[in-house]
Protein backbone atom coordinates (compact mmCIF):
# COMPACT_ATOMS: atom_id res chain seq x y z
CA UNK A 1 0.00 0.00 0.00
CA UNK A 2 1.78 3.44 -1.09
CA UNK A 3 2.59 5.25 1.74
CA UNK A 4 0.85 8.74 1.89
CA UNK A 5 3.65 11.75 2.00
CA UNK A 6 2.82 14.11 4.97
CA UNK A 7 1.65 17.31 2.91
CA UNK A 8 0.14 18.05 -0.41
CA UNK A 9 1.80 20.47 -2.37
CA UNK A 10 -0.63 22.52 -4.42
CA UNK A 11 0.38 22.92 -8.16
CA UNK A 12 -2.08 25.79 -9.25
CA UNK A 13 -1.50 29.52 -9.76
CA UNK A 14 -1.93 31.67 -6.98
CA UNK A 15 -4.72 33.09 -8.68
CA UNK A 16 -6.56 30.07 -8.14
CA UNK A 17 -5.50 29.21 -5.13
CA UNK A 18 -6.41 32.89 -3.82
CA UNK A 19 -9.39 32.12 -5.26
CA UNK A 20 -10.26 28.90 -2.99
CA UNK A 21 -9.63 30.93 -0.26
CA UNK A 22 -5.82 29.45 -0.15
CA UNK A 23 -2.85 31.97 0.57
CA UNK A 24 -0.28 29.28 0.81
CA UNK A 25 1.27 26.91 -1.62
CA UNK A 26 1.12 23.87 0.85
CA UNK A 27 -1.88 22.17 2.14
CA UNK A 28 -2.00 19.87 4.93
CA UNK A 29 -2.53 16.13 3.44
CA UNK A 30 -5.42 15.67 5.59
CA UNK A 31 -7.46 17.83 4.46
CA UNK A 32 -7.54 15.78 0.93
CA UNK A 33 -8.01 12.55 2.73
CA UNK A 34 -10.39 13.85 4.85
CA UNK A 35 -12.56 15.03 1.97
CA UNK A 36 -12.42 11.64 0.43
CA UNK A 37 -13.60 9.53 3.02
CA UNK A 38 -16.34 11.42 3.36
CA UNK A 39 -16.65 11.41 -0.44
CA UNK A 40 -17.05 7.62 0.21
CA UNK A 41 -18.95 7.50 3.08
CA UNK A 42 -22.34 9.11 1.41
CA UNK A 43 -24.40 6.83 0.38
CA UNK A 44 -24.52 7.39 -3.73
CA UNK A 45 -22.79 5.17 -6.22
CA UNK A 46 -20.04 6.15 -7.51
CA UNK A 47 -19.28 9.07 -5.15
CA UNK A 48 -15.64 8.85 -4.97
CA UNK A 49 -14.37 10.90 -7.35
CA UNK A 50 -11.65 13.50 -7.81
CA UNK A 51 -14.04 16.24 -8.72
CA UNK A 52 -16.13 15.59 -5.68
CA UNK A 53 -13.03 15.41 -3.49
CA UNK A 54 -11.67 19.06 -4.89
CA UNK A 55 -15.44 20.30 -3.99
CA UNK A 56 -15.63 18.85 -0.66
CA UNK A 57 -11.94 20.04 0.36
CA UNK A 58 -12.84 23.31 -1.15
CA UNK A 59 -10.03 23.09 -3.25
CA UNK A 60 -9.31 24.38 -7.02
CA UNK A 61 -10.95 22.13 -9.43
CA UNK A 62 -7.97 19.39 -10.63
CA UNK A 63 -6.04 19.33 -7.20
CA UNK A 64 -6.73 16.31 -6.06
CA UNK A 65 -6.10 14.76 -9.35
CA UNK A 66 -2.91 16.29 -9.52
CA UNK A 67 -1.86 14.54 -6.56
CA UNK A 68 -3.63 11.12 -6.88
CA UNK A 69 -3.71 11.24 -10.28
CA UNK A 70 -5.34 7.29 -10.48
CA UNK A 71 -8.55 5.68 -9.59
CA UNK A 72 -6.60 3.43 -7.57
CA UNK A 73 -4.63 6.12 -5.70
CA UNK A 74 -8.02 7.95 -4.88
CA UNK A 75 -9.01 4.37 -3.04
CA UNK A 76 -6.03 4.10 -1.47
CA UNK A 77 -6.02 7.20 0.27
CA UNK A 78 -9.71 6.35 1.69
CA UNK A 79 -8.59 3.00 2.40
CA UNK A 80 -5.64 4.68 4.43
CA UNK A 81 -8.52 6.73 6.26
CA UNK A 82 -10.74 3.63 6.87
CA UNK A 83 -7.39 1.46 8.82
CA UNK A 84 -6.85 4.80 10.72
CA UNK A 85 -10.18 5.39 11.65
CA UNK A 86 -10.50 1.53 13.34
CA UNK A 87 -7.17 1.86 14.60
CA UNK A 88 -8.63 4.57 16.31
CA UNK A 89 -11.60 2.97 17.71
CA UNK A 90 -9.80 0.04 18.84
CA UNK A 91 -6.98 2.18 21.08
CA UNK A 92 -9.60 3.58 22.32
CA UNK A 93 -11.29 0.87 24.18
CA UNK A 94 -7.80 0.59 26.02
CA UNK A 95 -4.27 -0.60 25.86
CA UNK A 96 -2.86 -2.15 22.30
CA UNK A 97 -2.30 -5.44 23.64
CA UNK A 98 -4.88 -7.00 25.83
CA UNK A 99 -3.93 -8.60 29.21
CA UNK A 100 -6.00 -11.68 29.07
CA UNK A 101 -8.40 -12.98 27.02
CA UNK A 102 -11.28 -11.62 29.12
CA UNK A 103 -9.25 -7.99 28.39
CA UNK A 104 -9.42 -8.73 24.79
CA UNK A 105 -13.07 -9.87 24.58
CA UNK A 106 -14.50 -7.05 26.70
CA UNK A 107 -12.47 -4.84 23.84
CA UNK A 108 -14.22 -6.73 21.15
CA UNK A 109 -17.53 -5.79 22.73
CA UNK A 110 -16.51 -2.23 23.19
CA UNK A 111 -15.08 -2.10 19.63
CA UNK A 112 -17.97 -3.80 18.03
CA UNK A 113 -20.15 -1.38 19.76
CA UNK A 114 -18.22 1.88 18.55
CA UNK A 115 -18.37 0.38 15.14
CA UNK A 116 -22.27 0.00 15.09
CA UNK A 117 -22.12 3.85 16.26
CA UNK A 118 -20.62 4.85 13.40
CA UNK A 119 -21.84 2.25 10.19
CA UNK A 120 -21.33 5.31 7.78
CA UNK A 121 -16.97 4.33 8.06
CA UNK A 122 -18.28 0.47 8.11
CA UNK A 123 -20.42 1.22 5.04
CA UNK A 124 -18.10 3.25 3.00
CA UNK A 125 -15.81 0.53 3.62
CA UNK A 126 -18.49 -1.68 1.82
CA UNK A 127 -18.97 0.44 -1.14
CA UNK A 128 -15.82 -0.01 -2.04
CA UNK A 129 -14.95 -2.93 -1.62
CA UNK A 130 -18.03 -3.85 -3.71
CA UNK A 131 -16.03 -1.74 -6.38
CA UNK A 132 -12.74 -2.09 -6.02
CA UNK A 133 -12.38 -5.33 -4.08
CA UNK A 134 -8.84 -6.16 -4.57
CA UNK A 135 -7.63 -2.54 -3.39
CA UNK A 136 -9.22 -3.07 -0.08
CA UNK A 137 -7.61 -6.25 0.52
CA UNK A 138 -4.78 -4.48 2.21
CA UNK A 139 -7.50 -3.10 5.05
CA UNK A 140 -8.69 -6.14 5.47
CA UNK A 141 -5.36 -7.70 6.20
CA UNK A 142 -4.19 -5.18 8.34
CA UNK A 143 -6.86 -5.59 11.24
CA UNK A 144 -6.55 -9.23 11.12
CA UNK A 145 -2.76 -9.54 11.13
CA UNK A 146 -3.23 -7.19 14.32
CA UNK A 147 -6.33 -9.55 15.68
CA UNK A 148 -3.81 -12.92 14.93
CA UNK A 149 -0.54 -10.78 16.91
CA UNK A 150 -2.75 -10.02 19.80
CA UNK A 151 -4.31 -13.56 19.61
CA UNK A 152 -0.84 -15.41 19.44
CA UNK A 153 0.36 -13.08 22.34
CA UNK A 154 -2.72 -14.18 24.61
CA UNK A 155 -1.24 -18.26 23.45
CA UNK A 156 -4.28 -18.60 21.50
CA UNK A 157 -3.76 -21.30 18.93
CA UNK A 158 -4.93 -21.21 15.14
CA UNK A 159 -4.60 -17.48 15.86
CA UNK A 160 -5.34 -16.14 12.13
CA UNK A 161 -8.04 -18.81 11.14
CA UNK A 162 -9.70 -17.20 14.67
CA UNK A 163 -8.84 -13.39 14.24
CA UNK A 164 -10.96 -13.89 10.64
CA UNK A 165 -13.67 -15.32 12.07
CA UNK A 166 -13.60 -12.58 15.00
CA UNK A 167 -13.94 -9.80 11.78
CA UNK A 168 -17.01 -12.21 9.90
CA UNK A 169 -19.20 -12.22 13.54
CA UNK A 170 -17.97 -7.96 13.88
CA UNK A 171 -19.17 -7.58 10.35
CA UNK A 172 -22.53 -9.49 11.09
CA UNK A 173 -23.39 -7.71 13.76
CA UNK A 174 -22.97 -4.03 12.44
CA UNK A 175 -25.10 -5.75 9.21
CA UNK A 176 -27.69 -6.64 11.66
CA UNK A 177 -27.83 -3.36 13.59
CA UNK A 178 -27.96 -1.69 10.19
CA UNK A 179 -30.63 -3.86 9.23
CA UNK A 180 -33.29 -6.42 10.89
CA UNK A 181 -32.59 -4.79 14.24
CA UNK A 182 -31.86 -1.12 14.76
CA UNK A 183 -33.97 -0.42 17.62
CA UNK A 184 -32.66 -3.75 19.22
CA UNK A 185 -28.83 -3.96 19.28
CA UNK A 186 -27.67 -7.44 20.34
CA UNK A 187 -26.69 -7.22 24.42
CA UNK A 188 -22.94 -6.82 25.84
CA UNK A 189 -23.09 -10.08 27.47
CA UNK A 190 -24.93 -11.96 23.85
CA UNK A 191 -21.72 -10.55 22.26
CA UNK A 192 -19.01 -11.34 24.47
CA UNK A 193 -20.41 -14.89 24.98
CA UNK A 194 -19.44 -15.46 21.10
CA UNK A 195 -16.38 -14.12 21.09
CA UNK A 196 -15.63 -16.32 23.99
CA UNK A 197 -16.74 -19.01 21.89
CA UNK A 198 -14.82 -18.49 19.10
CA UNK A 199 -11.71 -18.38 21.27
CA UNK A 200 -12.35 -20.98 23.00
Amino acid sequence: MRQGRPRLVLTKPPSALDAGGYSARVLDRARVADAALRAACRPVPGALTHADVDRLADLPPGTTAEEFPTEADLVDLVTNGLLAHDVGVWAAAGAALPASIEDFVARLVTFTEALEKQPEQWLAGVRLALDHGPLLEGRYDAVCDGLTVMLAALGVSQAGGRARIIMALIEGVIVHGLTVKRADPLARQTLADAFRRILS
